[in-house]
């Protein structure tokens, strides 16, 4: 990482105090005896309330980047830090939202069952954990849905249950794993305008993946690029637009599209 890279990150540091999450020497290889590893040498350094997004090609290591920021798997070399402390397992305070929302919530269960999923095993009563619940999905717009059934509801409305979940835990970093990669595009732009607001209100330092060049650039404060495998970070770009954000104004600024030649032109960059 250069220092014109950093700089952005430092600037952010200064204001908040020290970084959220680090990153150092960071590899990942699921088999010792393979010839290329999975994730090479990732230093990252993330500071509170940051949104970062994450670009790069299929096979990479973005999702196994995430999940070993999450604790769901350990990396063969190097160390991972949320606020201070080693990630060597997962904690209530890194939430993740998975892709395939279909899997991630329990058909069985009503909307509002789901949420409550997140309060189980906490010293809550059953009173609480369903007003709690519900105050939650009136945040995501969907009170009127507690008592359904996610098989009754759309794709957005399932994702947006998942993202409720994940806040019922109160963490304090969301993990997003291309979540609305499956969503279609003004769903999926409701979406990324919901998730920018609450990240904002909470505070919350946002992971996110994306294949997707302009919704990374439409959410993030940085762009991290990753080469092809081994996965390492090949660029960091600073976003400097103003929040908040607009679909269309700020799509049609020109730093947009210099953002977005930018890391197309790295993306393509021949390994």
């Amino acid at each position: 990482m250069t220092d014109q890279q950093n700089a952005p990150l430092q600037a952010l540091e200064r204001a908040t105090g020290r970084p959220a999450l680090v990153l150092r020497h960071v590899s990942l290889a699921y088999d010792a005896s393979a010839a290329i590893p999975i994730l090479k040498d990732i230093n990252l350094s993330v500071a509170a309330g940051e949104f970062l997004s994450i670009v790069g090609p299929s096979g990479c290591g973005k999702t196994s980047l995430l999940r070993m920021i999450a604790g769901h798997v350990a990396p063969s070399a190097g160390d991972i830090e949320f606020e201070g402390r080693k990630v060597i397992k997962p904690a209530r305070n890194r939430a993740i939202v998975f892709q395939d929302y279909n899997r991630a919530l329990l058909p069985w269960r009503t909307v509002s069952g789901n949420v409550e999923l997140a309060f189980e095993g906490l010293a809550i009563t059953k009173a609480d954990r369903r007003e709690k619940a519900h105050a939650l999905l009136a945040t995501m717009g969907l009170a009127h849905a507690a008592q359904q059934y996610p098989g009754a509801l759309s794709g957005g409305m399932q994702q947006r249950v998942q993202i409720a979940r994940c806040l019922a835990q109160e963490p304090k970093m969301l993990l997003m794993d291309e979540p609305f990669g499956a969503l279609d595009a003004m769903t999926r732009q409701g979406l990324q305008d919901e998730v920018s607001r609450l990240a904002s209100e909470k505070k919350l330092t946002v992971i996110f993946i994306t294949h997707d060049l302009e919704e990374a650039i439409y959410l993030g404060d940085r762009v991290a690029s990753m080469t092809a495998r081994p996965g390492e970070i090949a660029d960091l770009v600073n976003i400097d637009l103003a929040r908040p954000r607009n679909q269309l104004g700020t799509r049609e600024d020109p730093r947009f599209l210099a953002y977005r030649h930018r890391l197309f032109n790295q993306l393509e960059r021949p390994v």
